[in-house]
């Protein structure tokens, strides 16, 4: 059993997905790397690493748009560099 606090967890999940496929995880790709079997838990988990500002989220469609900030940070300086 994962004794990490479930934002840790989940936070680390993500990035760690990132990193690997360089686009953002499913809710059920995050509910199998950090072993917690609700959907619905993941999703307030995610909501409250928004409102931390770990992330960035479509309110909209969740699933599939979860960004860490620092993904948002490098293509904002990616587009500056650019122009």
């Amino acid at each position: 059993m994962n004794t990490l606090d479930p934002q840790l967890r989940v936070f680390q999940a993500i990035e760690n997905y990132w990193k690997q496929y360089h686009c953002p995880p499913s809710i059920r790709a995050i509910c199998s790397m950090t072993k917690i079997n609700s959907t619905s838990y993941v999703r307030s988990v995610l909501a409250r690493l928004e409102e931390d500002g770990l992330i960035l989220a479509r309110k909209e469609r969740l699933c599939g748009q979860i960004v860490p900030v620092w993904v948002k940070d490098a293509i904002d300086r990616a587009k500056r560099v650019a122009q």
